[in-house]
């Protein structure tokens, strides 16, 4: 990622050549329940297919699947008008390995780990959500055909996730990925697992862009050397680039 760079002009002033900013993209998807993300590993008692959670047991979506629908409608829009340019969506998303091997070739923009589920805490009181398979031919249900997923809002209540991108970004790239991250994410229709029976339907989508205020900006007493330091965004090392 750039830093802010100077250079002397005439008269002795500095000009910024490029000026790159911290910018955090606050997202807020409404959805209608019912909503399931699909948790792996121990679930409760005779449940199938639970809710995630992040480490303080609150409902959430994991950043990969966020991503990855973003990734979904940017390419259909690409295919329907051409635009955002593939490149576009490698540099801010990222690819695949090109060597083949395991590492991917990781894009410019930050997701939260988490996207957190508003007052996302289940009280329990909301029974699971039972689901039978039939055979079209039998017309009857085959063993272990029963699902039992968890839901913790009934079927039609407003539910809301929020979390955040964060990148170092030129004002005009800050105004293009406003752009296409409201038109994205306004064009996926759901979220979560089970979108083909009706789960994890968008109501709407906001995204709004601010200053990041986990960046601080301190310079030396060399006039050309500007010290950057930053929190990295899912720890809490701090970390520094000198130029």
């Amino acid at each position: 990622m750039g830093l802010p760079r100077t250079a002397a002009v005439e008269g002795g002033e500095d000009r910024a050549i490029t000026q790159r900013q911290p910018i955090r993209f606050d997202v807020k998807l409404e959805l209608i329940a019912p909503v399931l993300t699909k948790a792996s590993g121990a679930m409760g008692l005779g449940i199938d297919a639970g809710m995630l959670r992040d480490p303080k047991g609150n409902l959430a979506f994991h950043f990969t699947h966020i991503k990855g629908k973003l990734r979904e409608a940017w390419c259909e829009l690409q295919g329907l008008t051409g635009q955002p340019h593939p490149d576009f969506m490698v540099r801010w998303l990222g690819s695949e390995s090109k060597t083949g091997g395991f590492e991917p070739e990781r894009g410019e923009l930050s997701f939260d780990a988490y996207w957190r589920a508003e007052e996302s805490k289940s009280t329990g009181k909301i029974p699971p959500r039972y689901r039978v398979r039939i055979d079209p031919e039998t017309g009857a249900a085959a063993d272990g055909a029963l699902l039992v997923t968890e839901s913790p809002w009934p079927a039609g209540a407003p539910v809301t996730f929020t979390g955040s991108i964060r990148g170092r970004l030129t004002d005009q790239e800050r105004d293009e990925l406003l752009h296409w991250l409201r038109r994205g994410f306004n064009l996926i229709a759901a979220f979560g697992a089970n979108k083909g029976h009706g789960f994890g339907r968008l109501k709407k989508a906001t995204v709004q862009d601010h200053p990041d205020p986990w960046t601080l900006v301190v310079k030396s007493e060399n006039p050309n050397t500007v010290l950057h330091l930053s929190l990295a965004y899912c720890s809490s090392v701090l970390s520094f680039t000198v130029e």
